[in-house]
């Protein structure tokens, strides 16, 4: 009878333990993350600020990556002769973290142009590694709410190479002469600039079949705000991103079932994906170091 207490004695110190270790790791983690200001994702901060400061009536470009390396920000402003404020910076974000960050900022007469990668609107697309970053970089933790718990424990798990870093006091200065995903290959547009002129590759990837899925809450959270923006005079317009044609030809089922699905709900696209679909040979990955 007296051994009996000792199963639930354990399994006590056992929770103890893990809570303490659990909360150590987080610990750690927010503090390493401050080592990450010429990280990728730290561009955030950047283009916060510029949307911020920049005054309207303004043209706001919403998206990935897609936005990220693909836009001309400064040939726009000289074509329409607003102001161009690139946000595109990574898919993983989710569409819900794209038009929150966006929804402070924007205002009577401004020109929101969402670009938004397939992805965004398949599946149980809440976010990963890249929102799991900005929520460190930005020490806004409440940000990883919209995403999986499965996912937040994964990412992380996977962001253990930013404490090892921190630990070993790895370098993390910028060296101008190799390219990398950094903070600093971003232009005073939001665009990245710094991989044009870098010589190509061939990009030989095995595409994946995407989630034929729709995730009808992103489709409903986009509605909403075209619709709060429509009521502020704000206008909302949507494209679709440029592909490769052996993707939209490997993906072909699935974009067909997004583009109708997005206009049964009433959302109007200015294109059909087919516009923005270009040979394979305009496609290539620079050389990344």
């Amino acid at each position: 009878m007296a051994g009996s207490s000792k199963p639930p004695i354990l399994l006590l110190k056992l929770a103890v333990f893990v809570a303490l270790v659990s909360i150590s790791y987080v610990i750690l983690l927010i503090y390493c993350y401050s080592s990450e200001k010429y990280s990728y994702n730290a561009a955030v901060l950047d283009k916060i600020l510029l949307l911020k400061k920049t005054s309207s009536p303004k043209i706001v470009f919403v998206g990935g990556s897609n936005l990220a390396f693909g836009l001309d920000s400064a040939r726009v402003k000289e074509e329409f002769g607003y102001p161009v404020v690139n946000m595109g910076l990574a898919v993983g974000l989710g569409l819900k973290f794209m038009l929150d960050q966006v929804n402070s900022y924007i205002k009577k007469g401004d020109i929101v142009v969402v670009v938004p990668e397939y992805e965004l609107f398949l599946g149980d697309f809440r976010g990963d590694e890249p929102l799991f970053d900005v929520a460190g970089i930005t020490n806004n933790w409440h940000l990883i709410a919209n995403m999986a718990t499965y996912r937040v424990v994964e990412c992380a798990l996977m962001r253990n190479q930013i404490i090892v870093n921190k630990i070993f006091n790895c370098d993390h200065s910028y060296d101008k002469s190799k390219w990398s995903y950094s903070r600093k290959n971003f232009d005073e547009n939001g665009d990245v600039t710094d991989h044009i002129g870098l010589s190509n590759m061939e990009y030989s990837k095995k595409y994946t079949k995407l989630d034929a899925s729709v995730n009808s809450e992103s489709v409903s959270y986009f509605l909403d705000f075209i619709i709060k923006n429509q009521g502020c005079q704000v206008n909302t317009i949507m494209l679709y991103p440029c592909a490769r044609l052996s993707y939209y030809r490997f993906q072909k089922d699935t974009i067909v079932k997004i583009d109708e699905t997005l206009r049964s709900k009433g959302i109007s696209v200015l294109s059909s994906p087919q516009d923005f679909v270009y040979d394979d040979d305009f496609f290539s990955i620079r050389h990344i170091i």
